[in-house]
């Protein structure tokens, strides 16, 4: 029972603990994501302000977009979650935008600039699978020492309550525990012999007291029936 207690607590304690590590892992992930997004940005404002005449219009997918807009078109910075088409894998992918409109000598351009979740996920999925992985061998391990040890060390204990029940107090035979190499237990089999030889020499000691009161009743007995 105290091994399922354990690992029940253990399972909890992980449970607990699991929460707590994605929540901290999804946190630092997406303040990566935002630094690279910002970072990003940050470069790209810079060469428009700078060199203007190099962009007009320019799309690179899963990447960055950049567009002239017009003036009343402009909206403050924004950030959020899109699905894209990849198309070499022909597939549907997340990705997290940073939209900024940016003014040049030459127009305003919206600046769109993309960060993909998918390998941050993947990522954060492995390492929780790896952990939980590692937790169940972890468990399956303690279970099976705890086992091993609790088959080892008790096996003495059993041993002395198998002689214990088996005892007859009228059996002249001693009762031997044997030798264990737990100083518990050496102190237990001492104590159980201790009160042993006490219990036998008490019953002897009825035994006789009994068998005296007989033979002493014997007597006035016979004068009786006489």
């Amino acid at each position: 029972r105290t091994i399922y207690i354990l690992i029940t607590t253990m399972l909890f304690a992980f449970l607990l603990g699991s929460v707590v590590f994605y929540l901290s892992l999804k946190s630092s992930t997406e303040k990566e994501i935002q630094r690279e997004l910002h970072a990003r940005m940050e470069f790209l404002k810079e060469e428009i302000q700078q060199h203007p005449e190099n962009y007009g219009k320019l799309l690179i997918p899963g990447y960055i977009s950049i567009d002239l807009i017009e003036p009343g078109d402009m909206r403050p910075a924004a950030t959020r979650d899109t699905i894209l088409l990849n198309r070499e894998q022909n597939t549907y992918k997340l990705y997290r935008t940073l939209r900024s409109d940016v003014e040049s000598e030459s127009g305003i351009y919206r600046v769109v600039v993309y960060q993909s979740l998918v390998e941050s996920n993947e990522l954060i999925e492995r390492i929780i699978l790896i952990v939980t992985i590692i937790l169940v061998l972890f468990i399956l391990f303690l279970y099976l020492i705890n086992r091993f040890m609790f088959g080892r060390v008790w096996a003495d204990f059993f041993r002395t309550v198998e002689k214990l029940r088996s005892y007859d107090v009228n059996s002249v035979k001693k009762i031997e525990f044997g030798e264990s190499e737990i100083m518990e237990f050496k102190l237990l089999n001492a104590a159980l012999n201790q009160m042993i030889e006490k219990i036998r020499a008490d019953y002897e000691s009825v035994k006789e007291f009994t068998a005296n009161i007989s033979h002493e009743i014997q007597t006035p007995l016979s004068v009786i029936r006489l």
